[in-house]
C-alpha cells in the first residue's frame, strides 16, 4: 500500500513536471511568434525613418 502511494506520488511528479515542460514550451513558442510579429514592423518602420531623415538632410 504504501509503495503504491509512493508509486502514485511519483507519477503524479512525473505528470506535473510533464505538464510544466509543455506549458514552456508553448509559452516559448508563442514568445517567438510575438517577437517575429512584433519587430518586422519595428525594424520597418526604423528603416523608413532612417531613410525620411537621410532625405530631410541631404
Amino acid at each position: 500500500m504504501l509503495l503504491k502511494k509512493a508509486a502514485d506520488a511519483d507519477y503524479l511528479q512525473f505528470l506535473l513536471l510533464l505538464s510544466v515542460a509543455l506549458v514552456v514550451r508553448l509559452v516559448l513558442r508563442c514568445w517567438v511568434l510575438l517577437v517575429d510579429f512584433f519587430w518586422v514592423p519595428l525594424v520597418v518602420w526604423l528603416v523608413v525613418l532612417v531613410l525620411r531623415l537621410v532625405v530631410l538632410f541631404v
